[in-house]
Parts: C-alpha cells; sequence; structure tokens
C-alpha cells in the first residue's frame, strides 16, 4: 500500500469559474486555491502539475507531468457541497507505459484494469488522509490521437448533487447514472468557462 498523498492539483484556470460553480476559492492559503478534503486544486498555472504531501521519491515529473512537495491545507466548506476529490483523469497514447510511470514514479500501483469495446482505463489510487479520507484515483484513459500525456479534468463529489446542479444556473447538465453502481454524474458545460474539464458526482 502507498504512502504517497496527494497535497495538491495545480491547474490552470479562472477563479471566478469555478465561483460561478459553487466552490469556495480561498486566497489566503497560497494563492487561489479550491481546498477539499483529500487534497486541493491551486488555480492559475500555466499547466497541470502534480503537488505530493509525502513523495519519499526523486521523481521530478510522470510522463511530463511535474511532480514537486506541497502542504496539504484544510478543507473549507464550498457553497455546491463539494467534499472530495474523487478522480483525476489522465490521457495518454499507452495505457501500459503511463501506468508503469506512474507506478515507478509514484508508487501508486496499479489496482485495475478496465477494457471495453470502445475504452481502456487503468486505476490507481493516492493514499487515504490521516482522517480517514479516501485518497484520490487517478483514472488513466487510453487513446490512440493523444498526442502528449497530460490531465485532462477532475470529478468532484458533491454532498446534494440535485441542489449543486440546481444552483449553477444551467451551467452543469442534468445528473446521469454513473459507472459506479447507485451514483450520478453531472458534467460541466463550456459555457461555464473553465480551462479544464470537469464533472460532480454523487457520494
Amino acid at each position: 500500500m502507498s504512502d504517497v498523498r496527494l497535497a495538491a492539483l495545480r491547474a490552470p484556470g479562472d477563479p471566478e469559474a469555478w465561483r460561478s460553480l459553487g466552490f469556495d476559492v480561498d486566497g489566503e492559503v497560497g494563492g487561489d486555491t479550491v481546498a477539499f478534503a483529500n487534497g486541493a486544486v491551486r488555480l492559475g498555472a500555466p499547466g497541470w502539475a502534480i503537488e505530493l504531501e509525502s513523495p519519499g521519491r526523486e521523481a521530478s515529473d510522470v510522463e511530463g507531468i511535474p511532480i514537486s512537495t506541497g502542504a496539504r491545507v484544510a478543507a473549507v466548506e464550498h457553497p455546491n457541497g463539494a467534499v472530495e476529490l474523487d478522480h483525476i483523469v489522465v490521457m495518454t497514447d499507452s495505457i501500459e507505459r503511463t501506468s508503469a510511470a506512474i507506478d515507478e514514479s509514484l508508487g501508486l500501483r496499479q489496482r485495475r484494469l478496465r477494457e471495453t469495446a470502445t475504452v481502456r482505463q487503468a486505476f490507481h489510487r493516492f493514499a487515504d488522509t490521516p482522517d480517514g479520507t479516501r485518497g484520490c484515483i487517478v483514472e488513466v484513459v487510453e487513446r490512440p490521437d493523444v498526442a502528449r500525456v497530460d490531465i485532462w479534468g477532475l470529478v468532484v463529489i458533491v454532498d446534494d448533487i440535485d441542489r449543486a446542479v440546481a444552483a449553477a444556473g444551467g451551467l452543469i447538465g442534468a445528473p446521469k447514472p454513473a459507472v459506479q453502481p447507485g451514483r450520478r454524474i453531472a458534467t460541466v458545460s463550456r459555457g461555464a468557462g473553465l480551462s479544464v474539464a470537469l464533472a460532480l458526482m454523487s457520494r
């Protein structure tokens, strides 16, 4: 079992766009930061990067995604009821190569490989937080047209997905059944002005 925890993701994006979706963007913790129980999203970076709370490793990148050490900040209450990062989606042209790089560089072993007629996905997971919150999943998705490996988007868990969607004033699509049994997912529209793909998921 890995002891590597996610501190934060550095991501491109406009803090105001996140606020319009009901996220509390706290500028008092080292920049415009959206903090959850199991990691944070630091906005305004030129590209994606990963901060580890307890790396124990010398990796400086994973397939070109920069890696550094950071401190996990305390979660805040979000008006939309967001509580956790469910998973990060990484796009690649080779699931074997990228999954092996995540294992070797981060020590996050592959937990599952899902293959259907239309998609191949590998799943890794960061260590749980000290208070027992489940670590964020890294979902690796293979597509032959991917030019370079990068983080594509995020899925965030909310307490009440219907309330979160209704409060967004049409910026989030209607909830649909998720792959996970009994859960629902809703995708943020391009009209929200985010520079990343984002979806909300029920518990």
